[in-house]
């Protein structure tokens, strides 16, 4: 059983946050979370059934109005993109550290490597593509989880469900 953890701080007009968690100091997660700040109070809680937990506070000062969409590290991507579907990080450009941008290293089609790997077993997949004619591309298979060579299916768990309604 878990329980909830709610964090808090004093957000700056024009600052955005982001969360990062770890629960043994080495391996850091960023929380699914991105938050402009307003010269107010805000926060983040979340679930819990760790032992320990332990929490670091990034956030830039770099002017958006929207911190889920920009891209702070300029390598193509927004920052909550990043964080929920790619595994980069939205302050890193490089984020391995192999000397080549994530833009071009996920490939420049707005898929990642790593999901046109477990379900195409190849990269270079048309974003635009829809191989299982469920009237939906590759792109908007991966933004939501979905496998694109199975027809319709329900998103992964966390993903948002929606009613798709295509005209005739």
């Amino acid at each position: 059983m878990g329980s909830t953890l709610d964090l808090d701080w004093y957000g700056i007009l024009g600052r955005s946050y982001f969360l990062r968690a770890s629960e043994d100091l080495v391996s850091w997660e960023y929380a699914p979370f991105a938050e402009l700040g307003a010269d107010s109070d805000t926060g983040y809680a979340m679930m819990s059934t760790a032992a320990k937990a332990f929490f670091r506070l990034i956030y830039t000062d770099i002017p958006t109005g929207d911190p889920e969409e920009a891209d702070f590290d300029n390598d193509g991507y927004g920052s909550l993109a990043e964080i929920l579907i790619l595994g980069t990080d939205p302050f890193i450009a490089d984020t391995d550290g192999d000397g080549t941008n994530d833009g071009a290293e996920l490939g420049g089609n707005g898929l990642a490597d790593g999901w046109e790997l477990i379900h195409f077993g190849a990269t270079g997949q048309p974003a635009n593509g829809d191989g299982d004619n469920d009237s939906m591309s590759n792109e908007m298979e991966s933004l939501i989880r979905s496998n694109p060579n199975a027809g319709f299916e329900a998103p992964a768990s966390g993903a948002s469900l929606f009613t798709l309604y295509i005209p005739n």
